[in-house]
């Protein structure tokens, strides 16, 4: 396909051309905004769409940045958010631990090798339910929608942490760029107690 349309393979895996794409936290870049919008999209019906932050984001030499100070606010907030109740939430902690696990007995015990991993979903997941393995049967039928979870601080199946994730936005002010935590010390705050949070993780029981 590239070779088809005239693009440069080396160009395409150089990461150094595309300057916008991944960026080291806080700051902002094309893969965080892409799933922090996705996900705003499918989930978040009630706070504001992606239109509205994208009508403040602009790219200034060479990096993403914010035109409004309240829209970086909310975005950051948003964010940090969306990380304690999506992408680190309970369902999505149990699911990554029960299907690791999953992973690692079935490699280890050499019911599949890591080709099978590099495979698509379809065939990874017929190759594991075909494995006489309990331990492996039992966390694969927990892997569904329908999986009832508690939090409980004594009796619990996983202390599961997440990825701490988070963003900082520079705020384009009078053609400068300033971090919102700068331009907001009690942001800096904000920003310790979601640390915080996330370090702590969550204490998970999960129901029959």
């Amino acid at each position: 396909i590239l070779a088809k349309y005239k693009v440069d393979l080396k160009k395409v895996l150089d990461e150094k051309n595309f300057p916008l794409q991944e960026r080291e936290i806080p700051a902002l870049c094309a893969d965080r905004i892409d799933y922090f919008f996705m996900d705003i999209h499918a989930v978040s019906r009630t706070f504001h769409p992606p239109r509205y932050f994208l009508k403040h984001l602009k790219i200034h030499e060479d990096e993403f940045v914010i035109d409004d100070q309240k829209v970086a606010r909310e975005f950051a907030e948003e964010f940090m958010n969306k990380c304690l109740t999506s992408w680190n939430g309970p369902r999505a902690l149990v699911a990554f631990s029960l299907l690791s696990e999953v992973i690692r007995i079935a490699l280890g015990e050499g019911f599949i090798t890591e080709d099978a991993i590099f495979q698509d979903d379809d065939y990874l997941f017929k190759k594991l339910k075909r494995i006489k393995n309990k331990k492996i049967q039992k966390n694969l039928s927990f892997l569904t929608p329908k999986i009832k979870l508690v939090e409980d601080e004594k009796n619990y199946d996983y202390h599961a942490r997440g990825k701490v994730r988070y963003v900082d936005p520079k705020v384009l002010v009078n053609g400068r760029k300033t971090r919102l935590s700068t331009l907001e010390p009690s942001f800096k705050d904000e920003i310790k107690k979601f640390k915080q949070k996330v370090r702590i993780g969550h204490k998970i029981k999960i129901l029959p």
